[in-house]
C-alpha cells in the first residue's frame, strides 16, 4: 500500500466521536494529520469547529492547510514535546499515535498542557489482543507486516488491559468507548463480537477520555 494511501483514511469511529462531542464550535488538534481528510470529513458534515495539525512530514502538513487547517506545526513527537504548543484545545485527536512513540507514557504526561479545563482526548489504538494475532504469537510468530496491528513502524503494543492501565495511571478517565472490527462482509459476526467482546475480537478500539486528576509517580 502506497504510504500516502495507508495514512489518508478516516477512523469513522473518531469521527463519530467529534460529531456528537456537543461542543459548541470546539477547537480540535489533529495529532499525525497528515494531508487533512479529518478536517475534510468534519467540513464535508458542516461541522463547526477550528482545526490545528501536527505531523512529522512537512509537505503533507502543506496539503492540511490547504484543506483549511487554520494553524500546522512540523513536529517530530519523538523529538520535541507537545507542550511546546501554547495553546489549549477543546479536543485532541489522536488517531494511531501513541503506538508509534518511544515515550507515549511522557506524551500523556505532557498533553494536557494542551488540553483545556473540560476538553477530551480522542484516542484509537490498534489491539494486539485481537484473536488472530493470539493464535500466531502462541505459534511463536511474530512477523511484522506494512500495515494494521503488526505494522513494522509500531514501537509499542497494546491490549484493551494495558491501555486503560496507562489512561488510568495518567489521569484520564474511559467515558466513551468504541470498537472497530473491518473485516470482510462474510466475517459479520467479528463486528458482533467485537462489540460484546472487545479485547479478543476488536482489531481496533477507540476511546473518549476526559482528565479528572494528575498522573501516578
Amino acid at each position: 500500500m502506497p504510504i500516502i494511501e495507508k495514512y489518508s483514511n478516516i477512523n469513522p469511529k473518531i469521527l463519530d466521536f467529534i460529531l456528537f462531542s456537543n461542543i459548541d464550535t470546539p477547537s480540535i488538534l489533529d495529532v499525525g494529520c497528515w494531508d487533512g481528510n479529518l478536517g475534510k470529513a468534519l467540513n464535508y458534515n458542516k461541522f463547526k469547529c477550528y482545526i490545528d495539525g501536527i505531523d512529522i512530514a512537512k509537505e503533507m502538513l502543506f496539503k492540511a492547510k490547504k484543506s483549511g487547517y487554520r494553524n500546522i506545526y512540523h513536529i517530530d513527537l519523538n523529538q520535541v514535546s507537545i507542550s511546546s504548543i501554547k495553546k489549549k484545545y477543546d479536543l485532541i485527536i489522536l488517531g494511531d499515535i501513541l503506538e508509534h512513540l518511544v515515550d507515549s507514557n511522557k506524551f500523556l504526561k505532557d498533553v494536557s498542557s494542551v488540553l483545556s479545563k473540560n476538553g477530551y482526548l480522542i484516542v484509537s489504538l490498534p489491539n494486539v489482543g485481537f484473536i488472530k494475532y493470539r493464535i500466531l504469537h502462541v505459534l511463536g510468530k511474530w512477523n511484522y507486516t506494512e500495515t494494521g496491528i503488526m505494522d513494522k513502524t509500531h514501537l509499542r503494543f497494546f491490549t484493551l488491559g494495558s491501555m486503560k492501565e496507562m489512561f488510568f495511571r495518567y489521569g484520564f478517565n474511559v467515558i466513551g468507548q468504541k470498537s472497530l472490527c473491518a473485516v470482510p462482509f462474510a466475517f459479520w459476526y467479528f463486528k458482533i463480537l467485537g462489540k460484546i467482546w472487545p479485547s479478543l475480537f476488536s482489531l481496533q478500539i477507540i476511546f473518549k477520555l476526559k482528565r479528572v486528576n494528575k498522573y501516578e509517580t
